[in-house]
């Protein structure tokens, strides 16, 4: 927490979340909690939910870190990609193996060691989202040999699906796509199929060729989908009226003149801004809730401040003020999506 907001985590809502995914999955879960758990804070994020998922997914060997840092026995899967092998065997991070010249990169560093720790990995298909990823059977068959001569691990493959919430007929090609390699698996082998993201909880998964036994979910998680299921957000953003000042009529208001006043008008100034992740370009087209009450925020939006039409209320200086709510109606007005909205939001402590 900080002096000028503060960052409310609902546990209750995150556990509620997770349930519904696994009602509706049936599945291992692999939680994502990259980018600081999207915003919401990697450490309170890790602490409510390793009792409920089967893994951690980050996006590099510093999440990674940071997850063993806060519990050196917790399940961490490096879904990016990274050449700090040393620091993932070390201390027992998965990682992902995204190429053939990836690969080739961890035997040239085993070659070179003295180890005794086990390797685990686990192989990303690229089905169609085109962004990491195996795209030749070839080189899937090869890397099970040489992956088997040099003792090394073959935890898990995966895939990521690009448009699961809005296209189907993409989806089915990339299952059909990833089924395709799943077949020459070798049948000593058992990895852990597993497959992203959210964007699948739209979709009746028994309808779809796809056997899979753990899912990957980030966005679903924290409160937000596309699907008509009920997900509840997790992350608001508290903060308090520092200043409460007349506006009388015809004075402007902030940088720019950014707002006229047409009557005399009490304002409030809260210490949130820009600077803490609250975008410029809400500016006059944000509410805050104060007692339960929406009040319009007004002017532009400062570094570290911003202004909200108090609509002569007996409202006083210290009152709490709930800036942020609702990752979606931001969004919507700056049109993006949640997942930014969250992200640019993780300053706040």
């Amino acid at each position: 927490m900080n002096s000028c907001g503060k960052k409310i985590i609902n546990r209750k809502n995150l556990l509620y979340n997770i349930n519904v995914i696994k009602e509706i999955t049936n599945k291992k879960v692999c939680a994502m909690v990259k980018a600081n758990a999207y915003g919401h804070g990697i450490e309170t994020i890790y602490s409510y939910l390793h009792n409920y998922v089967d893994l951690f997914g980050v996006a590099n060997i510093n999440e990674a870190m940071n997850l063993k840092r806060i519990d050196k026995y917790s399940k961490v899967l490096i879904v990016g990609k990274t050449l700090n092998f040393r620091e993932c065997i070390k201390n027992k991070i998965s990682f992902t193996i995204e190429s053939m010249e990836h690969f080739s990169s961890l035997i040239d560093y085993i070659k070179d060691e003295t180890l005794k720790e086990e390797i685990n990995i686990h192989i990303k298909i690229n089905t169609g989202m085109n962004r990491l990823g195996i795209s030749k059977i070839d080189e899937f068959k090869h890397i099970f040999v040489i992956a088997e001569r040099y003792g090394i691990n073959i935890e898990g493959i995966s895939t990521h699906f690009a448009t699961a919430d809005n296209d189907i007929n993409f989806l089915n090609y990339q299952i059909e796509n990833f089924n395709r390699f799943l077949t020459y698996i070798p049948k000593r082998y058992n990895p852990v199929i597993h497959v992203g993201g959210s964007g699948l909880l739209y979709r009746k998964l028994n309808l779809l060729d796809l056997d899979f036994d753990m899912i990957r979910v980030g966005i679903a998680l924290y409160g937000y989908t596309n699907c008509k299921i009920k997900f509840k957000p997790v992350m608001s953003i508290d903060s308090k009226i520092i200043k409460i000042f007349e506006l009388k009529e015809g004075e402007y208001l902030g940088y720019s003149k950014g707002f006229l006043a047409k009557k005399d008008m009490k304002i409030g100034v809260v210490p949130l801004g820009y600077g803490d992740g609250i975008s410029r370009n809400l500016s006059n087209n944000f509410s805050v809730k104060i007692k339960g009450e929406l009040y319009e925020s007004i002017g532009y939006i400062c570094m570290d401040m911003f202004f909200v039409d108090l609509k002569e209320k007996e409202i006083q200086e210290g009152e709490e003020v709930k800036v942020f709510y609702n990752a979606k109606k931001w969004a919507s007005i700056l049109n993006t999506i949640p997942y930014e909205i969250l992200c640019n939001l993780s300053n706040i402590r």
